[in-house]
This record gives C-alpha cells, sequence and structure tokens, in this order.
C-alpha cells in the first residue's frame, strides 16, 4: 500500500437518489422527505475579530489606567423554507441566505492615588 490508505468501495450517490426517488410510496421505513430534512439543514458561519489597547498615565501620586476593546462580528446563515400547498402537501423548498454584521466598543477607565 505504499502507505497510502485505501478507502475501498463506495455507493454511488446518484443510484441511491434514484432509488429513494423511485421508492416514495412509504413503502421504506425511514425513507428521506423534504417535510422532515429542510428544516433542519442549515449552514450558520460566525467570524468574530477583536483587539485592545491599554494606556498608562502618571501624573503626581495619581496613575489613570485607560483601554479600549473593539470587537467585530460577521454572520452569514444559509438555510431553507419549505413551502406546503392550501392542502399540507409539500410543494418546494426556497434556498434563504442572510448575513449581518456588528461592533462594540468597550472602553475601560481607572484612576489611582496613592
Amino acid at each position: 500500500m505504499n502507505g497510502d490508505y485505501e478507502i475501498g468501495l463506495l455507493p454511488d450517490g446518484d443510484k441511491l437518489n434514484d432509488f429513494f426517488d423511485a421508492n416514495k410510496d412509504g413503502d421504506l421505513e425511514g425513507e428521506y422527505s423534504h417535510e422532515d430534512s429542510d428544516p433542519g439543514t442549515y449552514n450558520a458561519t460566525e467570524n468574530i475579530y477583536a483587539g485592545y489597547a491599554m494606556g498608562t498615565l502618571n501624573v503626581g501620586k495619581a496613575t489613570v489606567l485607560a483601554g479600549l476593546r473593539i470587537e467585530s462580528t460577521q454572520i452569514d446563515y444559509t438555510g431553507n423554507e419549505v413551502v406546503y400547498d392550501a392542502d399540507g402537501d409539500y410543494q418546494a423548498t426556497n434556498k434563504i441566505e442572510s448575513d449581518d454584521s456588528y461592533s462594540h466598543i468597550l472602553q475601560t477607565c481607572s484612576c489611582v492615588t496613592a
């Protein structure tokens, strides 16, 4: 094997989909359905960036310590909206995308005297 790992046989994804599509009449236990799986299929990505700066100032017997932290968050979402007709039968699945971002500035300042 020359140090390489061989995975072996894998199922053919297209043939599996064809099989499940051909057997949608409910005879299969645990069959795939858009109604059951699409609402729970989503992806969320969150990136948080932060930085901090601090400074000290001595004035006579007093020491002033100041700091500033900046946090920025970026979020991307992808999900599904399942559409039903008036009878409650599945019609379609629509892809939904959304994003959001926000930032916070957090400051601190303290003064100590001797």
